[in-house]
């Protein structure tokens, strides 16, 4: 997905620091065999989600004659977002010379890169010279993204266990659950204002059982969020068992009365000013289904014999029905790009 967001640069507060065309400076920017750093991979257009599967990362050192292509393992993807008193937070865009809008609502993400090989170990670089600069690349199933600089310091350093890809740890409640977006297509150049949605799904594959680390709640295994932090969305659902089946319905209300404004375009160096009280139009596709884990194997194949939407239906600021946008239901796993299993 690498290659569907909005590569630019960014200018997040207290995580990186841009330095020339095309390369993002982490935070930790001199790091020992073993160790970690903390890479921006990007930023999502409206809701879109990267899968963590997808990604990989290659490293070559400069002072290696070979050009060894080392492949550090990345074991925590999450996002950030802006402070909502920040200029960020009340729906101000930051424009850059790489590409005027950056909708920091739609969160921006960042990838824990661990230099160790797949199975833990440090990665070792005997017979190159250290400290040597580096560059760091993450892909996206194999295809160009981001290049970072980084300088390898001699020595070892231990994994941070805190950051590795067990469910223990600091990372593990960051990290993205399993998921399915409701992807709506067809809204643009609408008075789009608010939706509603209906969808019913199987209680007994999504069932109580609970992640590791969370604690049991007794709630549903299926919970409404948005993919974005908005404050003028509104989000409401209502869970009701169909009876004399093992299905559940939820009715899920979406809305901004204020409206959804489309993107504008600003030169470089400016600000993009969304009205008050008003959603960028990308919003509309925020809708997210999600869940800890599933009793037996949900792929994307199947998902539709577990899940489906019933009803689908849009409306503009006067609260007329708006025709023309269609809905799919975009599945995606936390443990694979296609299935979630126990």
């Amino acid at each position: 997905m690498l290659t569907s967001l909005r590569l630019k640069l960014g200018l997040l507060a207290l995580i990186i620091l841009s330095v020339g065309c095309g390369h993002l400076r982490p935070v930790n920017d001199e790091v020992r065999t073993g160790g970690s750093v903390l890479v921006d991979v990007g930023d999502s257009t409206g809701a879109e989600m990267v899968a963590l599967p997808d990604l990989t990362a290659e490293l070559i050192l400069a002072e290696d004659a070979n050009s060894t292509v080392f492949n550090p393992q990345i074991v925590r993807l999450f996002r950030a977002f802006p402070d909502p008193i920040s200029i960020a937070g009340r729906n101000y865009s930051v424009a850059t010379t790489i590409s005027p809008d950056v909708p920091w609502n739609d969160g921006k993400w960042f990838a824990v890169v661990q230099l160790v090989d797949s199975g833990g170990v440090p990665l070792s670089f005997t017979g190159i010279n250290l400290p040597s600069e580096a560059t760091l690349e993450i892909k996206e199933n194999g295809a160009s993204g981001f290049t970072s600089n980084i300088t390898i310091l001699p020595d070892t350093a231990s994994p941070n266990t805190n950051w590795d890809g067990s469910d223990m740890g600091d990372g593990h409640p960051l990290s993205v659950i399993p998921h399915v977006l409701i992807d709506v297509s067809g809204a643009e150049n609408k008075d789009f204002a608010g939706a509603k949605f209906v969808v019913q799904y199987d209680s007994t594959i999504w069932s109580n059982q609970f992640d590791s680390v969370l604690i049991q709640t007794g709630q549903s295994m299926i919970s409404v969020n948005t993919a974005v932090v908005d404050p003028n969305i509104n989000l409401s659902f209502n869970e009701e068992d169909v009876a004399g089946t093992n299905l559940k319905e939820l009715t899920i209300l979406f809305s901004n009365p204020n409206g959804f404004q489309p993107l504008q375009q600003a030169s470089a160096g400016s600000y993009v000013y969304v009205e008050d009280g008003k959603s960028l139009e990308r919003d509309i596709s925020s809708v997210i289904l999600s869940w800890f884990k599933t009793q037996g194997c949900l792929t994307n194949a199947n998902l539709g014999t577990y899940m489906t939407l019933i009803t689908a239906e849009f409306y503009d600021v006067n609260g007329d029905e708006i025709t023309g946008p269609t809905v799919t239901l975009d599945p995606r796993f936390a443990d694979s790009t296609s299935s979630s299993c126990p």
